[in-house]
């Protein structure tokens, strides 16, 4: 309980809980059970909805029951998503930092959450265009460079568009001529079609490992750098407690692991050995584990001093209200 009553004597309204285990209802009241490894042993102690006004929680969303944020729901909850508590687990060391960023980013105006939102989607229709754009420099081709005409008439477009309904079909057809360009550049074992998260063709699959490493990685490179990534700006209400944040900066990166999967096929990375039959979800096919490992050897490329770099550059605009860019660093 050191930690806690330490917090609790700088701020009484605050209850900051280090290592809790689960946060549950018992008997009519909330239970926060929290576990010390060191005495290797837990401690329960119970609130009052209305005890406190805040809490913090350091541990990650499946600790909680939904009775349990029914309960908090007209408490301030910090770090939330949909007025909900979302809790992740962070380096208490970084705790100031978050409590900063859940506030700044509360006070966005609707009108610079949509310009942050756009610069996410403008990323990756952007990078779209500049992968396909590297690969025809190399392989000049008819079909390819027609294609890319048609995206750069949509880059246009997308310079002037102002409203999301406007944004919507021109990302979705950059992403169609993305994808016809890969279909046309893969390997003809390969029976890619389009891009779809529950097809079984080798590609897919491997898109659909590949956005959840990178996905996962940023989430806990802006999670150690104190930023809440329940917050989302182009990803947001399709589950009050996903890394809506993690998902937006995935866009700068998503089109280059789209061509390092393209890259791992052609080059024999990946066959379709790689794969194995899916015994239970949607998918068809997972890929197995030693498919999973040269994934990771193969994302490797993606650097996360760049990732760190764009974080730094979010977290500046949110504090200082500085520039924040749709463009990156990819690298070779």
């Amino acid at each position: 309980m050191a930690s806690t009553d330490s917090e609790k004597l700088k701020n009484p309204d605050i209850l900051v809980l280090d290592n809790p285990t689960k946060v549950y209802v018992d008997g009519g009241r909330v239970a926060i059970s929290e576990h010390f490894i060191k005495e290797d042993r837990d401690i329960t102690n119970r609130y009052y909805p209305n005890d406190i006004s805040s809490l913090i929680f350091l541990t990650d969303r499946y600790s909680i029951s939904g009775a349990a944020m029914k309960m908090l729901f007209n408490t301030e909850v910090l770090h939330m998503s949909n007025r909900e508590p979302v809790c992740y687990l962070v380096p208490a060391i970084n705790l100031p930092k978050r409590i900063l960023f859940d506030k700044k980013i509360a006070m966005i105006p609707n009108s610079r959450r949509y310009d942050i939102a756009f610069k996410f989607c403008k990323g990756v229709c952007l990078g779209r265009i500049y992968e396909i754009r590297k690969i025809v420099s190399r392989n000049p081709d008819d079909f390819l460079s027609d294609r890319i005409k048609k995206m750069q008439t949509l880059e246009r477009q997308l310079i002037h568009c102002k409203t999301a309904s406007e944004l919507k079909p021109i990302e979705g057809n950059i992403a169609r001529h993305f994808f016809a360009c890969i279909r046309h550049l893969i390997h003809d074992d390969v029976e890619f079609k389009s891009r779809d998260r529950f097809s079984g063709d080798l590609y897919n699959v491997l898109l659909n490992l590949s956005h959840g490493i990178l996905r996962s990685q940023i989430t806990r490179m802006l999670m150690y750098n104190g930023i809440n990534t329940g917050w989302g700006f182009l990803h947001y209400q399709k589950d009050k407690n996903e890394h809506f944040l993690g998902w937006d900066f995935a866009e700068f990166w998503i089109p280059q692991v789209d061509k390092l999967c393209l890259y791992g096929i052609n080059k024999g990375i990946f066959n379709e050995k790689s794969l194995k039959k899916s015994e239970s979800g949607q998918n068809p096919y997972w890929v197995s584990k030693s498919g999973c490992k040269k994934m990771r050897s193969l994302m490797n490329r993606i650097k996360q001093e760049h990732i760190q770099q764009k974080i730094d550059e979010f977290r500046d605009s949110i504090l200082n209200k500085k520039r924040f860019g749709w463009t990156i660093c990819r690298g070779k």
